[in-house]
């Protein structure tokens, strides 16, 4: 069974809390971005495995949905 994991402010916290789900077998994160060279920076810096710029598709499907936002 693989899981999606979607996480919602990948910053200092989300980030922290996002790296330590990688690497995990059957373990998708996916990261939700407002700007989209945020999203390419999560991607290209190995933070989460894919990331978005749609908040509905970063939760479509998700088992496990992390805020960690101000």
């Amino acid at each position: 069974m693989k899981l999606k994991i979607a996480m919602i402010g990948v910053g200092l916290i989300g980030g922290s809390l996002a790296l330590c789900f990688k690497g995990k077998p059957d373990v998708t994160v996916m990261g939700y971005a407002h700007l989209d060279e945020l999203k390419d920076k999560y991607i290209a810096s190995g933070v989460v495995d894919d990331a978005t710029l749609s908040l509905e598709e970063a939760v479509e499907d998700a088992d496990f949905i992390f805020c960690a936002f101000p």
